[in-house]
């Protein structure tokens, strides 16, 4: 552990670390993502799926959908908490 890079590892710590800022700033990013997902278009769509090249888009594409009706019928099925563990699932794969 003595030659590991301290900062790195400290890095890492803070993702998982619910008191971090780092921890904090990621969840605002993927609240942010799913808001935007259920008020865009396809062009919010398409960006996601640049941003994130290992999402299944056909299941992205249904969950965006049925939040998008949650949201304008404001009724609370669940549809967005579920858009949101998957944008967690995907972006989190990806560091």
């Amino acid at each position: 552990m003595r030659a590991e890079d301290a900062e790195a590892i400290q890095f890492a710590i803070d993702q998982f670390d619910s008191s971090s800022q780092r921890y904090a700033q990621e969840l605002h990013q993927m609240e942010s993502w799913r808001d935007r997902l259920i008020s865009g278009g396809n062009d919010v769509l398409s960006n996601f799926i640049s941003d994130n090249p290992d999402t299944d888009v056909q299941h992205l594409r249904a969950l965006v959908r049925n939040a998008k009706k949650d949201h304008d019928q404001q009724k609370n099925t669940g549809a967005g908490k579920k858009l949101f563990q998957y944008i967690r699932t995907i972006t989190q794969d990806i560091e």
